[in-house]
């Protein structure tokens, strides 16, 4: 609509709007189409009906051809053209599946393949994810909503901007001393960053860490949020900061968790996908901050991947359902909340948390 308004010329020239991995099928196959989670992220989608909804696309005062047809997220969608097979050089009877978005590749990736599973993604961004077979619709707090991968599954989140890219930032800002050590010897700066945090003690000495530094989700009160380390002192010390900076993570998503719970309680194990979880002492933040025991697994970061190989296997035929992801998932370790810190946490650390939140929100 925005490209109708503001760009006419280039908006008279489009004859079907596609996302990226849609457009990659494309120039696999010349097939033009997508799949019922892309198409959930349209804004023209029934996510009672998995199909456009004509009403929404008349309103909206587009023509309902602009969208493209809607397939199972595992159908075979063709094979290569003679020049996608030539530029590639893969075999012409290559089979191309119509895919997914990431967040439900991740969903199933994550071991997401029957309603009440439940996962944190800690990544750049980071989001929690429940899986049911109903949608969370809340038009004053707007929790995220894709149609999952399954038919009549949807993937519901909430989630947080910046997580990893504020972790990053920290690294990148305070620890270039570790960044220039890791260099000079391999040794991983994060590895470091958590030695340091661990000599640290919760609550970080009264330093606490907002991690918006890419805006505000639905969670905060501004999408102008920015991010803060607050009640410095002179006292202070960098492994203060770090151990500040992965606890305001933490935090952060456990306000999203608080948020999700009000809708459906999260009772179980919470597994953790993501580059974030191969720290070991983040985990064990996380049960503490979480108050729920943390799973991690051999998956880590390749949870979308492996929901995407698996959309592969089960549409080929080799596998004839999504039960073993399950299988591929082996437990490397499960983190216990601290009952003791996790109480400080709770009562002391995270009502801070929110009340920073919202002073940042208006600053």
């Amino acid at each position: 609509m925005w490209y109708r308004n503001h760009e006419p010329e280039m908006f008279a020239k489009i004859h079907q709007v596609i996302g990226t991995k849609d457009y990659c099928n494309y120039r696999f196959t010349g097939r033009l189409c997508t799949d019922a989670s892309y198409a959930s992220g349209s804004g023209v989608f029934n996510l009672h009906t998995w199909q456009y909804e004509a009403d929404y696309i008349r309103a909206a005062g587009l023509d309902a051809s602009l969208f493209p047809e809607i397939l199972s997220s595992d159908a075979v969608i063709g094979t290569l053209t003679e020049e996608a097979a030539r530029e590639t050089g893969l075999n012409p009877a290559t089979k191309v599946m119509a895919g997914g978005v990431d967040n439900s590749c991740m969903a199933l990736g994550a071991g997401g393949i029957r309603a009440g599973e439940v996962y944190t993604s800690l990544g750049s961004s980071a989001w929690i994810a429940l899986i049911d077979d109903k949608p969370i619709l809340d038009f004053q707090r707007k929790p995220y909503v894709f149609a999952h991968l399954i038919p009549g599954l949807y993937t519901s989140a909430t989630c947080i901007f910046s997580a990893g890219n504020s972790y990053r930032w920290v690294r990148d800002t305070l620890c270039m001393d570790l960044l220039q050590h890791e260099k000079e010897t391999g040794v991983n700066a994060y590895v470091q960053m958590d030695k340091l945090a661990a000599t640290s003690v919760p609550g970080s000495n009264g330093v606490c860490f907002n991690p918006s530094l890419a805006g505000g989700s639905m969670l905060e009160p501004s999408p102008f949020i920015c991010g803060a380390f607050a009640g410095l002192q002179l006292g202070h010390t960098r492994a203060d900061l770090i151990r500040a900076a992965m606890e305001g993570i933490a935090l952060n998503l456990r306000v999203a968790l608080d948020l999700l719970q009000s809708y459906s309680p999260v009772t179980r194990d919470m597994l953790i996908v993501g580059g974030g979880a191969k720290s070991p002492f983040w985990m064990q933040l996380f049960a503490d901050i979480y108050h729920l025991p943390i799973v991690k697994t051999n998956i880590d970061q390749e949870a979308a991947s492996l929901g995407a190989a698996a959309l592969a296997l089960k549409g080929t035929g080799l596998w004839s359902d999504y039960q073993p992801i399950s299988q591929l998932h082996q437990v490397e370790r499960r983190y216990q909340p601290q009952e003791e810190t996790a109480l400080f946490y709770q009562e002391k650390i995270l009502p801070r948390f929110r009340q920073l939140t919202q002073l940042l929100g208006v600053f």
